[in-house]
C-alpha cells in the first residue's frame, strides 16, 4: 500500500488529461482507484497521459444559434450549462460539426470535464457485444465506453470516476443514423446513463426521433 506522503507526493504529480495539464488528484480524487495508478511513470517521473483530446471539428466553422420551443433563441454560451441539449435538425445542416466544435469549447471551460464526442454510427461491434443495457450498473456503462474506445487500464478508472462524479459531458451524435436492430438500445443506454449518472448529455438527431428521445429523458 501507498503511504500517506507517497499519494500526497504521487497527488500533485502533473498529468496529460485529454490534453490539458492537471494534477493527478484532479483526475483521481479519492482512494478508491490506488490500485489503478501507474506507480512505475509516477516513480520514475515519465509522463503520464489519460485520454483523448476531443476531435477538431474542421478547419472553419460558423456560430450558431440554438432554439428552444418557443423561446428566443440562444447562444452557445446560453446553453453550456444545461444538462441536457438535444439538437435536432435536418441532414447535412451541420450537427456533428456544431457536436465536434462544441466538445472542444466545453473541455477548454471546464479542463477537468472528461468530454466524449461519440458517432453512433461507429460501434455496432461494441452494441453486439453488450445488449442487455436494462439491467446495467453505472460499472457495465463504464465497461461498454472502454470496449468502443479502446481504453487503457488507466483511461477506464480515470473515466469512472469523471462518470461517477457528475464530471463527464458525453456528446452522442446521429441517434436517427444507427441501424433499427440497435436504434432500441442506444435509447435504452441514453436513458440508463440520464438515469444513473447525472451527468451533461448532448444528443444529435434529425427531427423524427426527438419525441423518442423526449420520452426517456
Amino acid at each position: 500500500d501507498l503511504t500517506t506522503e507517497s499519494k500526497d507526493k504521487f497527488s500533485n504529480s502533473i498529468v496529460l488529461f485529454q490534453g490539458i495539464e492537471v494534477r493527478l488528484y484532479d483526475v483521481f480524487f479519492d482512494s478508491s482507484a490506488d490500485d489503478e495508478l501507474p506507480l512505475r511513470q509516477l516513480l520514475n517521473n515519465e509522463k503520464i497521459i489519460i485520454g483523448k483530446i476531443p476531435q477538431k471539428a474542421g478547419k472553419f466553422y460558423f456560430e450558431r444559434e440554438f432554439e428552444k420551443d418557443s423561446e428566443e433563441p440562444k447562444s452557445f454560451s446560453d446553453i453550456i450549462n444545461e444538462r441536457i441539449v438535444l439538437l435536432s435538425d435536418e441532414p447535412g445542416m451541420g450537427k456533428s460539426t456544431t457536436f465536434k466544435n462544441a466538445a472542444l469549447r466545453i473541455k477548454k471551460k471546464f479542463p477537468l470535464q472528461w468530454v466524449l464526442y461519440v458517432d453512433l454510427k461507429l460501434y455496432f461491434a461494441s452494441y453486439k457485444k453488450f445488449k442487455n443495457v436494462e439491467h446495467w450498473t453505472t460499472e457495465g456503462i463504464v465497461d461498454l465506453f472502454a470496449h468502443m474506445f479502446k481504453f487503457n487500464k488507466l483511461d477506464r478508472a480515470a473515466f469512472n470516476a469523471k462518470l461517477c462524479s457528475k464530471q463527464a459531458t458525453l456528446l452522442f451524435d446521429g441517434v436517427d443514423e444507427i441501424s433499427p436492430d440497435y436504434k432500441e438500445f442506444i435509447i435504452k443506454l441514453i436513458h440508463q446513463i440520464y438515469t444513473l449518472t447525472f451527468n451533461q448529455l448532448w444528443i444529435a438527431s434529425r427531427p423524427h426521433c426527438v419525441r423518442e428521445i423526449k420520452d426517456i429523458l
